[in-house]
Parts: structure tokens; sequence; C-alpha cells
């Protein structure tokens, strides 16, 4: 019986810390590769996902920044989408994009197809806003 409490236990505190991986950010949650590939991949909006696990400490790190990408880009301005993807939840996802180590940022700017292009820069929110103003923003919709 002490056991099989124990496997309980343990399952109840990774449905507990994958549950607090996506609340720190307001992001989207992205579920299924169907609802990746119609809400992101294929949109005409500009979009970044970020693809990580609950227990992965740089994807903790990670979340105040993403957070205030999202808050400053998607909440506030509708400038970039801004998405995330539980590996753990939703490996399939995971696996479809060829994602092996967290956290993955892709970006999906309408021209790069629906497997979108890596971000390989600092998780931060001054970088990722200025990768998305430079990279993202069409800045004729302003014009």
């Amino acid at each position: 019986m002490r056991m099989r409490s124990r496997i309980v236990a343990g399952a109840t505190a990774t449905v507990m810390v994958c549950a607090s991986f996506m609340s720190g950010a307001r992001a989207f949650e992205v579920t299924s590769i169907d609802e990746f590939t119609d809400a992101i991949a294929l949109s005409d909006e500009p979009a970044m996902v970020l693809f990580g696990t609950p227990t992965c400490g740089h994807c903790r790190a990670a979340k105040p920044h993403w957070a205030s990408f999202e808050r400053e880009f998607w909440t506030e301005k509708r400038l970039v989408r801004v998405a995330d993807v539980d590996c753990v939840a939703s490996k399939d996802i995971c696996d479809w994009h060829g994602v092996s180590s967290y956290p993955t940022i892709k970006y999906f700017d309408g021209e790069n197809g629906e497997f979108g292009g890596e971000y390989k820069r600092a998780v931060t929110y001054d970088a990722l806003a200025a990768f998305a103003e430079h990279y993202l923003i069409d800045d004729d919709e302003d014009a």
C-alpha cells in the first residue's frame, strides 16, 4: 500500500508541475497538431511558440520574460501571437516539429512554412522584443 501511495503522490505532483508550467504565462496553449496548424502555422498573423517541459529549469527561468513578451506583443498590441506547447502533455507536436531540447522557440511569419524558423537568441524580454520588431512585424501596416 505504501508503494501505491508514493505512485499516486508522484503522479499528483507531476500534474501540479505541468499545470504550473503553463499558468505562469498567458500565452495561447496549443494542445493538438491540428490546432497548431490552424492557429499558428497557417495563420496570417506572425507567431512565436515556446516548446518546453514543466521540469525544465531553463523553461521556468524564461517564463517571466515570455509572459512580458506575450502581454506586450499580443494581449496589448496584437502584433505577434504568442503560444506555448507543453512537450510532456503534447509530445506529438514537439516530435512533429523536431524539438529535442528545451526551451525551443520557433517563429512563424507566413513565409517560412508550417514548421517555422528557430529563434536562436537569448530568452529575455528585450531580445524577444527586438527580434519580433525587426523580423516579424510589418512596418507597412502602420503606414
